[in-house]
């Protein structure tokens, strides 16, 4: 099971990689345009009842909401050295992982989303310290399962 859901991970990736590509190169063959096709397809017929569900979030508030104005940043196309792009090596070689290591990663990067902007240390530790503590300490599903967070 892990090896079909690597696998079309895999498609995924390559459907991702040549949709973008195919916007800037012109292939001129027609092979991997059918194969495209077909891996569109394909992928819409292996759902093997095991992916991943997310993370249920029809509970949460958003409460705060921050925008701010950074400025214009003029880009200087025209002039001085120019950085080269570094090649895409990544597509592909994905691994299956762990549900529950998953779920954590998923949690801390909306963790992690929080702070962005001009907050002070302090502002974040009583958020952590205050908010998402109390709102564990609440979740039944938590004290069934102490184990999920350390």
């Amino acid at each position: 099971m892990d090896a079909l859901t690597l696998f079309k991970a895999d498609m995924g990736a390559f459907l991702r990689l040549y949709t973008f590509l195919s916007q800037i190169i012109d292939y001129g063959n027609t092979a991997a345009e059918k194969r495209s096709i077909f891996y569109k397809h394909l992928i819409r017929l292996l759902d093997f009842g095991r992916e991943r569900v997310g993370v249920d979030l029809s509970k949460v508030v958003l409460t705060h909401h921050s925008l701010r104005n950074i400025g214009k940043a003029k880009m200087d196309l025209g002039s001085g050295d120019k950085p080269l792009l570094d090649p895409i090596t990544e597509a592909g070689t994905g691994a299956v992982q762990e549900k529950e290591k998953a779920f954590l990663r998923e949690i801390i990067q909306k963790v992690n989303d929080l702070f962005d902007g001009e907050l002070t240390d302090g502002d974040q530790l009583v958020y952590i310290n205050n908010v998402i503590k109390g709102k564990l300490l609440e979740s039944e599903e938590y004290e069934q399962r102490p184990t999920m967070i350390k």
